[in-house]
């Protein structure tokens, strides 16, 4: 007879995971979804960019160059201490 334990050990009550078959129509499906959203924002860029007028879509240009500046400083902040824990130090 089986135990609780051995139950736990063996990975039982544990959601079973998608698997590749799983993954492979969520990721097409994100990706059509992301597709589509790129696509609508192109389409309807210009009609955006004359509401706002020239002042408030450069302020909003320089407002996502920042963002985006940002965002790379903290990826290069998160990934900087594992590219200099593989730099050999001197003897």
């Amino acid at each position: 007879m089986e135990t609780r334990a051995d139950q736990r050990a063996r990975g039982a009550g544990r959601p079973a995971e998608p698997g590749f078959l799983g993954f492979v129509p969520a990721a097409l499906v994100a990706t059509m979804l992301t597709c589509a959203m790129i696509h609508v924002c192109f389409r309807f860029a210009d009609r955006v960019e004359s509401a706002l007028g020239e002042s408030a879509s450069d302020a909003v240009s320089r407002l996502f160059a920042f963002i985006l500046m940002c965002i790379g400083i903290e990826i290069l902040w998160s990934g900087l201490p594992v590219l200099l824990a593989g730099v050999p130090r001197p003897a």
